[in-house]
């Protein structure tokens, strides 16, 4: 069996006050997600207007090098000795050290790079990645009870950050995140079915589609058919580690070259903050692959008075998109080129 992309395309009619109260209709959609059966809406089709980006002053103006060597050293928790002998990593002017407000059992962070301030469309992969292998070496050193759990960033307030410093955070304790638990579930569901795996059966049906952003070093990029996110999210896909803790330093570096990629694209279009996950984190009991999920932000009430999470998801628990994805991959391709 193929891969199934099931949708839903639905008409209201109504008399229009812009038009002179003239009949009119409008379209929503609604799509099932081929590996979850999540449910995301397409509606309000069109995003409000965005303006050009400018950088943040209050943020530049708050960007202390706390997380910058080599202030990181001096203000920033260890690991006790009996669970993580080296306390800290680090590598180049990369940094990973525990959160002071934990979300789990281990709750790291990873700095990236050494400057306390970071545009959007201004992201250095080297630095990226150096902090990515800081937490491919954190998982690896965790206990196999342990290891199992998810990267994730947060690209300024409006994505969830705190402090201007660019930097991952992660969450372990052995226990699988609910989304990643849904996604997991299909793919057995999946293999048990056709007999073999999800991913590659994706990829083969996303390949050179309307969704397809291209492949290099090591990783596909694609626009998900029934996004979480009202901008649509992106699904980034290796065949050549089925955990981070696989990962090559060739293979992180070409992951975070598409992050940065993706970063400075989207900023262009004015869309500068974003979410990223990136699991498995440990060997599942399945075969699967390491994946990422790009996911841009537009909660900034300045620019759209309104918010990018409303009561669809909150009390529905169902996504709402604003941008058909097959639309947003265009403008994706045509800003890359």
């Amino acid at each position: 069996m193929s891969i199934e992309f099931k949708s839903e395309e639905h008409w209201s009619h109504f008399t229009d006050p812009r038009n002179d109260f003239e009949p009119t209709k409008a379209r929503s959609e609604v799509r099932t997600h081929p590996l979850t059966e999540q449910i995301t809406r397409i509606a309000h089709i069109g995003m409000p207007p965005r303006r050009d980006y400018e950088t943040p002053q209050f943020l530049a103006d708050n960007a202390i090098p706390i997380f910058a060597p080599p202030m990181v050293l001096e203000v920033t928790p260890t690991f006790l000795p009996e669970e993580l002998p080296e306390g800290r990593y680090t590598r180049n002017d990369s940094t990973l050290f525990p959160n002071l407000n934990p979300y789990d059992r281990f709750s790291p962070v990873a700095a990236i790079g050494g400057r306390p301030f970071v545009e959007p469309n201004d992201i250095d992969p080297s630095d990226v990645a150096d902090a990515l292998a800081l937490m491919r070496q954190f998982f690896t050193d965790l206990s196999e009870d342990e290891h199992v759990g998810v990267v994730g960033w947060n690209f300024w307030p409006g994505a969830g950050s705190s402090i201007p410093h660019p930097h991952l955070q992660a969450v372990a304790s052995g226990r699988v995140p609910e989304r990643q638990a849904k996604e997991l579930a299909g793919e057995r569901a999946y293999r048990e079915t056709n007999g073999e795996g999800y991913w590659p059966a994706f990829l083969a049906a996303e390949r050179d589609g309307p969704r397809w952003l291209g492949e290099r070093d090591g990783w596909s990029a694609v626009v998900e058919f029934a996004p979480r996110s009202v901008v649509p999210e992106i699904v980034l896909v290796t065949d050549d580690a089925q955990h981070l803790q696989e990962a090559s330093d060739e293979l992180l570096q070409g992951l975070a070259g598409w992050l940065a990629r993706l970063a400075a694209a989207h900023t262009g279009l004015g869309v500068p903050q974003f979410n990223m996950v990136l699991h498995p984190t440990a060997p599942m009991d399945i075969e699967t692959t390491l994946r990422a999920r790009f996911i841009p932000r537009v909660y900034v009430v300045q620019q759209t008075n309104s918010s990018d999470v409303f009561w669809i998801q909150m009390g529905l628990e169902e996504a709402v998109t604003s941008i058909v994805p097959e639309e947003w991959a265009e403008t994706l391709r045509t800003a890359f080129s």
